[in-house]
């Protein structure tokens, strides 16, 4: 249990720092005319979290702007699934092939 506590702490940091950034951009959002909705900030709280734990993995601990990187990416959380959503099958197209091939 007590190697699960570092990492579980990890990925909480990680997911509110980009749930974080996600609520501003809903803020954001309403700003620029869209009608705020309780579903519309809690999706967003929701993928900003999964976004700002997915970014924070790829990122050392120690990164100097981590914390700023993490709260971009919850921001633009609907952006980077789009992008991994139509760049996923020829991440993984190019991944399987390779292996095949070998």
């Amino acid at each position: 249990m007590d190697e699960l506590e570092p990492q579980l702490k990890f990925y909480l940091i990680s997911g509110t720092i980009g749930a974080f950034g996600a609520v501003a951009n809903a803020v954001y959002s309403s700003i620029k005319g869209r009608p705020l909705s309780f579903f519309f900030i809690i999706g967003s709280i929701i993928l900003g979290f999964f976004v700002g734990n997915l970014v924070g993995s790829f990122l050392p601990q120690d990164f100097q702007y981590r914390d700023g990187t993490l709260m971009v990416a919850g921001f633009a959380s609907f952006p980077i699934l789009d992008l991994i959503e139509s760049r996923a099958s020829l991440v993984f197209d190019k991944l399987i092939s390779n292996r095949i091939n070998k």
